[in-house]
């Protein structure tokens, strides 16, 4: 077995090391780890005494944190556990993530089983961020439990709301068991490294985890410190929703209006927060992703656009929305500018083994990124035939991607790109007729391939519509 070998190999490594050390400083431990190809138990070599073997449940032997190792989703990573704590028990260390939206029970669970199997030294990943829910209570409860496994960790919980939120304790332990209980009801699977969290926040659970929230902000008031605290968890809502559900992908199920409410409270949130990135980022790139804003000044909280969208968000995002068409006049027709793509990656130099030049990409349908867009403003419609003129070059990986173009919602190309890869080439799509009209004509170009980021992506250095 490949994982196996790749475990009895690090061993063997690390024992001949441990034998030095043990010399030299019979006291000191070192510590490896069981992750990813090495979280199969060894099948020849045993670590030697002065090792602990950090156990890591990490994809792909582990695929859900939401929920603890008895979960199906971990039943390989429990099989890995039970074999290292059979062959080496007093070597065994855990190397635990508790670091995924609604996990805290999981966590719980997991503790709970470590302890029953003698392991004495837990090293927990990074807890925190700013799209991590009730951080702090994780911090508090957890420090206790590691200390006194069979602690109350209900009462602990009580105590932690009461000094941490004030009034709004009531309503925050509330969304706190509303958060769990979806985890768990629904069985949503996270796993670390990546996972999605969209099958969490839903339409349905933001929209009730709002209403949770608001009534603890009203309940805070006057609390500024509790007021903040309160909001650090409405924090990591807002960007869920607006991050899956944006003018950008158009999968808004609330109106503008609302949208440019939430993006407002989501703003001030943040430079309250002075959140300078949040995962996908709150720098400038995502303002332009979600909403098709775009800031200058760093950190992106002190651009002047984010106080006047604070003050009037409809307004601000209105006015915006009508200022950001990115087009030039040209000999039959118009460039259209890369600082008006939009759910891509870039604009940025691209030079790898090519003529450096500024563009925009997308990669594979299981990425963030599997779709940019523009859009064409026509005052009036000349006559003749029109064409799509793309300057742009396939991905560096065998195979050609295969993408999608499409004007107005309707389908103006779709299969392989039929572009250069490590360079630039050029070519042009016929825009069937009555597609383009006056006004605003929306221009997408979306993967067709099922690849994750850095594979099967697409970039465009130029983008032209004439008509001849």
């Amino acid at each position: 077995m490949p994982g196996v070998e790749v475990t009895d190999r690090l061993l063997d490594y690390n024992n001949e090391i441990a034998r030095v050390i043990a010399k030299q400083y019979p006291d000191k431990r070192i510590l490896t780890l069981a992750y990813t190809v090495t979280q199969f138990p060894p099948e020849r070599v045993l670590p030697e005494p002065n090792i602990r073997v950090l156990f890591c449940p990490y994809p792909p032997r582990a695929n859900c944190q939401s929920h603890d190792l008895a979960c199906e989703k971990n039943r390989q990573a429990l099989e890995d556990f039970k074999g290292w704590i059979a062959k080496c028990p007093k070597n065994m260390y855990v190397y635990e993530y508790p670091n995924i939206q609604g996990c805290f029970y999981a966590t719980k669970r997991n503790l709970d089983f470590y302890a029953a199997n003698g392991i004495r030294g837990i090293l927990f990943c990074f807890v925190g961020g700013t799209q991590f829910t009730f951080q702090d209570l994780h911090t508090f409860v957890f420090s206790r439990a590691l200390w006194t496994p069979n602690a109350d960790v209900e009462a602990l919980i009580d105590e932690f709301m009461a000094a941490y939120y004030g009034k709004a304790a009531p309503f925050m332990r509330k969304y706190f068991n509303f958060l769990c209980m979806e985890v768990e009801e629904r069985q949503v699977h996270i796993k670390v490294g990546g996972g999605s969290v969209s099958g969490l926040f839903t339409v349905e659970f933001v929209e009730k985890a709002l209403q949770m929230l608001r009534q603890a902000e009203i309940a805070a008031a006057g609390d500024q410190a509790s007021l903040y605290r309160v909001r650090k968890e409405k924090f990591v809502v807002l960007f869920e929703d607006i991050n899956e559900r944006n003018l950008v992908n158009e999968k808004m199920v609330v109106t503008k209006l609302e949208f440019a409410e939430r993006l407002g409270d989501f703003v001030r949130i943040a430079r309250a927060m002075k959140v300078r990135t949040s995962g996908e980022g709150v720098e400038n790139d995502w303002l332009r992703r979600v909403a098709k804003l775009s800031t200058k000044v760093q950190p992106w909280y002190d651009d002047p656009l984010v106080s006047r969208l604070i003050g009037d968000p409809w307004t601000i995002l209105e006015s915006e929305q009508r200022q950001n068409i990115f087009q030039a006049s040209i000999p039959g027709g118009w460039l259209l500018s890369l600082d008006g793509f939009y759910g891509g990656c870039g604009p940025e130099v691209y030079r790898h083994m090519c003529e450096p030049r500024q563009a925009v990409w997308f990669y594979g349908r299981k990425s963030s990124f599997a779709a940019t867009e523009t859009v064409l403003y026509i005052d009036q419609m000349p006559p003749g035939r029109s064409c799509l003129l793309i300057i742009g070059q396939d991905d560096d990986k065998p195979g050609m991607a295969r993408i999608r173009i499409t004007i107005n919602g309707k389908e103006v190309f779709a299969g392989e790109n039929g572009f250069s890869e490590r360079g630039w080439s050029e070519r042009e799509f016929l825009i069937p007729p009555d597609i383009l009209k006056r006004g605003l004509n929306k221009i997408c170009f979306r993967s067709l391939d099922e690849s994750a980021a850095q594979k099967k992506w697409f970039m465009i250095a130029e983008c032209k519509v004439v008509f001849k």
